[in-house]
């Protein structure tokens, strides 16, 4: 998986300690880390950083943004594409989940593929603007928001929009 160009000069270095910490706990044992914030605060700088130093330790990844991906497998009917993102061992980083038209078919979708992974320890790094107790519910339905609480370790991301502050 290559990093995008506007993510290569990210450091893990840079990432708070406890989700430093947190990630490489989480991920031995199999489980995730859940970090959410408002828009433009840094999640996806953090999730890539992380991927990053996976890539340096030689450790298996995939990386999707949650509308596009959702949109894919829509568009092609790729089941084999979900069914490869369920089984990897590698850890499945899923940006911005929340922000996609939420359907019947988008949880359907998200919970086969959380559902998998939760049940057979497979670690996850979801990044989103859904507070996990109060707005994910709403975005996603309550069955997924409960599934990712038992399988993730929750922190918020706080601060302004460094895009906009630049």
């Amino acid at each position: 998986m290559e990093i995008p160009e506007l993510y290569k000069d990210v450091k893990f270095m840079d990432v708070d300690q406890k989700i430093r910490e947190a990630a490489e706990s989480q991920f031995k044992q199999g489980l995730g880390i859940y970090l959410w914030g408002e828009v433009g605060v840094g999640k996806t700088h953090i999730a890539y950083a992380i991927a990053k130093q996976l890539k340096k330790l030689g450790i298996n990844f995939n990386f999707e943004k949650v509308a596009p991906l959702m949109d894919r497998l829509r568009k092609y009917d790729e089941d084999e594409y979900l069914d490869k993102l369920k089984t990897d061992l590698g850890v499945l980083f899923l940006d911005d989940l929340g922000v996609e038209k939420t359907s019947d078919w988008v949880r359907e979708k998200l919970i086969t593929l959380l559902d998998y992974r939760a049940e057979h320890k497979l670690p996850v790094f979801i990044t989103s603007n859904c507070d996990i107790k109060k707005t994910l519910a709403e975005n996603v339905g309550g069955r997924l928001s409960s599934r990712i609480a038992g399988m993730t370790i929750v922190f918020e991301k706080g601060g302004g929009d460094k895009r906009i502050e630049k």
